[in-house]
């Protein structure tokens, strides 16, 4: 996706332009726009998630079971945004949508885990996240993100 390669290149305000343009455009009105976009966001700092969180939750297909990838989505928003219970529940629901619990799911625990001062727990869980080959592969992998995110942990 092209804004990726601009987080890439540094430039987070041109992914952010892209972002923000594909939410106006008929692609967002998809549930799977929207979903995309939606973990676009995640990897641009300084976004403010808030809308994207409320627009996923107040989407027609909000109120039925949502697929695993969604709610993974979500559930990284919400962790994103600090919202640790939101994200914590969201992930157990992705995880029981699937029958059991998979390596990406450490995504969303590694940042519950920052967020709660937890360094040592959130590095062992980008790592194990970055560590599936199944979460790793490509520049919008929740291995990429998993990437990301271990950077800004403190040393």
């Amino acid at each position: 996706m092209l804004a990726l390669s601009w987080v890439v290149r540094g430039q987070p305000e041109r992914a952010r332009a892209i972002a923000d343009a594909l939410r106006t455009s008929a692609f967002w009105s998809t549930r799977g726009g929207r979903n995309t976009v939606a973990w676009l966001y995640l990897f641009i700092r300084g976004s403010n998630l808030q809308p994207i969180i409320e627009a996923l939750e107040n989407a027609p297909e909000a109120a039925r079971p949502s697929s695993h990838a969604e709610l993974h989505t979500l559930a990284a928003l919400y962790a994103a945004a600090g919202r640790y219970r939101e994200a914590r529940d969201t992930i157990h629901q992705a995880a029981a949508s699937r029958g059991h619990a998979v390596a990406l799911d450490q995504l969303v625990i590694g940042r519950i885990a920052a967020g709660a001062g937890l360094t040592q727990a959130a590095h062992r869980a980008y790592q194990a996240v970055m560590s599936d080959p199944d979460a790793s592969e490509g520049p919008d992998s929740s291995g990429a993100l998993a990437r990301l995110w271990l950077a800004e942990l403190p040393r």
